[in-house]
């Protein structure tokens, strides 16, 4: 009795699934409008050198950004006209002496040219100047960064970042003190 009730409620609902008659129908299209976002940049946390002692010789020393500390360009704009990045140092300067490191002092460098992609479409476009791959440069002048050049970019959007390493030279019978400058990093639409 069972197997008889099972099957007429299964030839029940196959008769509503498969016999139903449509009388009419209309289909209407979809649409989603994504406008191009922005291109923005950020760095992530301070930088330090660490604690050195004051000598009576010039003192050299090197560091990654490692781990969150990072510079980064997000582009949401997608666009076929690129943007570069430009990175700048001012001089340290002791907090109680006021004495300076100056900012030629300090250099920057990266060991690749390709960025890492932290999310988004993976893009080989964005960039470091060579330049900055193959030696340290000095920080007497803004410093070409990440970078875009004009070209195709098939609405490309994602964030990039670079972990470069600086330098410092640390001259001779500088003052004991904690000394602090700014790092600033700006964007340039093309």
């Amino acid at each position: 009795m069972k197997k008889l009730l099972l099957a007429v409620f299964a030839l029940a609902w196959m008769s509503l699934l498969f016999f139903h008659h449509v009388d009419a129908q209309e289909s209407t299209d979809v649409y989603l409008y994504i406008t191009g976002g922005n291109i923005t940049i950020g760095a992530t946390g301070s930088f330090n050198f660490g604690t050195f002692s004051s000598l009576s010789t010039v003192q050299t020393a090197e560091k990654q950004f490692t781990g969150d500390g990072y510079f980064w360009v997000e582009d949401l704009k997608g666009a076929d006209a690129g943007y570069y990045t430009t990175v700048s140092i001012t001089d340290l300067t002791g907090q109680s002496t006021n004495d300076v490191i100056p900012a030629d002092n300090v250099k920057i460098r990266t060991y690749t040219t390709w960025a890492t992609l932290i999310a988004g479409d993976a893009n080989t476009k964005v960039v470091v100047p060579d330049a900055l791959a193959t030696a340290y440069t000095s920080f007497s002048t803004p410093i070409t960064f990440l970078k875009r050049d004009n070209a195709v970019n098939n609405g490309s959007i994602g964030k990039y970042a670079m972990f470069p390493w600086l330098q410092i030279t640390i001259p001779a019978f500088v003052s004991p003190d904690t000394y602090q400058g700014v790092i600033t990093y700006t964007l340039f639409e093309n």
